[in-house]
């Protein structure tokens, strides 16, 4: 990686730390993986429909690329994966349980995007779904 890339890597992993939670779990049907050090942040997102436009904001998470390794029941090989829309990502923050579902924005986009040149950091779109 160049330069520029290790410093933006080094930024973006600052704004984790600054931004985040210290770990989450992500699922894929039986699948799941736990993250670490994973940011947040949020993505507005404007459709035009019949009678002017639709506006909507989605809660968004930044994973260190090299972290998305989903493994199965009884400890099957871990396999990197990217984001599909249906997943989902439990984190446990102030006491309180938080599961958001990966999604699909009505825009026509991708459910995820790299963050960096370097690629080593992705952006996933997600909605609240279920507080415990």
């Amino acid at each position: 990686m160049s330069a520029f890339g290790n410093q933006l890597a080094g930024a973006l992993a600052t704004l984790r730390e600054a931004t985040g939670v210290d770990s989450g779990v992500y699922r894929r049907g039986v699948q799941s993986g736990t993250l670490l050090n994973v940011g947040q942040g949020r993505s507005m997102f404007e459709v035009a429909v019949a009678f002017g436009v639709e506006r909507f904001e989605s809660h968004d998470w930044l994973i260190q690329a090299d972290q998305l390794r989903l493994t199965g029941p009884g400890g099957s090989a871990a396999v990197d994966v990217t984001p599909e829309p249906g997943d989902t990502f439990t984190v446990l923050m102030n006491g309180q349980t938080f599961t958001y579902e990966v999604l699909l924005p009505n825009t026509g986009g991708s459910c995820w995007s790299y963050s960096d040149t370097g690629r080593s950091q992705i952006r996933v779109h997600t909605k609240l779904v279920g507080v415990v």
